[in-house]
């Protein structure tokens, strides 16, 4: 199988789990006028799905043990599918109770999209080589930053014509994604049949042995998806109740940070690509205290353009940090544990991917507090990564791989 058409595959696959957040995050001022909604309930719009996601993705784990991984991912998408429906009917067939409907319809695309988050990780694993491997985690991360970059133009676009296009529009998106993954992929035998209980065995057992090799990467992961769509939301009302900018204008000027975070994936990828003893952990800290600098600029920022350069860095720095998290968590698990630690991974970056829309609108009304916070926490993970990274380098092999 040409490892071009996993790539897309896998992409895609991302794809439909990034934009089900990322397309919404510049139209929710817009989204507060439609549903007459305030600035905390538009953020749940964002956190209902990534908490119902999070909560599902351990299930991802069991689920391998029992069905191939093409199975799991093409009802998986189903589910969001279904969940577009409601909400998108949400407006029309509800109307006493769009909201609750709306977000109900967000919980199930959630679950969906929960379920699949681990699969890009897990079906690179168990498909290709090492050094293959380290070439399409680092694309996966592109295609997260496709996403980001595509969502706020396919949002500002569809927003336009009523707020349950933005819901066919990820329809649409979901329905592509079915069919690349029945021709891109090609059935992977399920791993040995586990019962619950020898899963929640399996489960404690990682949680209790693992937590110091795997758990600060896992958590250090869904910092990075929290400050980076926390942040986010706070540039699109930046954006528009400071700056003034909105429609296409707005959603361009949006683009300019992902495409950060695009150029940080490849260059992180091609750099561990090509050295592979490279130090880990002094990129991670060198990104680290570029973000502490950025936060500390943004204290002082009175223009637009300023703000959208160092929100550009910000992009590329967390981009930097989440592929040096993916590579480390994929590289160095053994076999059997593999599915149940990305698992882990993927529900806590959705975690920090729902606590940061709410979290940064309460924070954004005072933000001179608010960058003193994020300044003073980069510092301190800057000098905590220090240990937890001192050693860390990509094994040439590893037993069971």
């Amino acid at each position: 199988m040409a490892r071009s058409v996993v790539v897309s595959t896998l992409g895609m696959l991302t794809f439909i789990m990034i934009i089900g957040n990322s397309m919404f995050v510049p139209v929710l001022p817009d989204m507060e006028i439609m549903w007459d909604i305030t600035s905390t309930q538009a953020g749940l719009i964002l956190s209902v799905f990534s908490l119902s996601a999070a909560i599902t993705i351990p299930l991802t784990g069991f689920l391998t043990g029992q069905f191939s991984k093409k199975t799991i991912a093409t009802y998986a998408i189903a589910i969001v599918v279904v969940g577009c429906l409601v909400s998108a009917l949400s407006g029309s067939l509800f109307v006493n109770y769009a909201y609750p409907m709306l977000l109900m319809g967000r919980v199930v695309q959630g679950i969906g999209a929960g379920i699949v988050a681990p699969l890009p990780f897990m079906i690179t694993a168990e498909l290709l080589e090492s050094d293959d491997r380290v070439k399409v985690l680092a694309a996966i991360e592109v295609f997260n930053g496709i996403a980001k970059l595509v969502s706020p133009f396919a949002g500002m676009f569809t927003i336009q014509y009523g707020g349950s296009f933005l819901f066919i529009f990820y329809m649409g998106v979901c329905i592509l994604a079915i069919v690349l993954l029945l021709l891109g992929i090609r059935t992977i035998k399920p791993t040995p049949l586990r019962t619950w209980k020898s899963y929640f065995t399996a489960l404690k057992h990682i949680v209790f042995h693992r937590i110091k090799d795997i758990f600060p990467l896992i958590f250090v992961g869904g910092g990075a998806m929290c400050l980076l769509f926390g942040f986010l939301t706070y540039y699109s009302y930046e954006l528009e109740w400071i700056y003034g900018q909105t429609g296409m204008t707005k959603a361009f000027l949006f683009t300019l940070p992902l495409i950060g975070l695009i150029i940080g994936s490849i260059l992180t990828g091609k750099l561990v690509g090509r050295h592979r003893k490279i130090n880990l952990g002094n990129i991670f800290k060198g990104v680290t205290i570029l973000l502490a600098i950025c936060f500390f600029l943004l204290l002082l920022h009175e223009t637009l353009w300023l703000l959208i350069i160092i929100t550009t860095l910000i992009g590329g720095s967390s981009a930097a940090i989440l592929v040096i998290c993916n590579l480390l968590i994929t590289e160095n698990v053994l076999k059997e544990e593999r599915d149940i630690i990305v698992s882990l991974y993927s529900m806590v970056r959705f975690i920090g991917v729902g606590l940061g829309p709410p979290l940064f609108t309460v924070l954004m009304y005072n933000e001179e507090a608010m960058f003193v916070s994020l300044f003073t926490v980069m510092v301190l993970l800057g000098i905590v990564c220090q240990f937890l990274l001192k050693c860390r380098l990509l094994p040439s092999h590893m037993p069971n791989k």
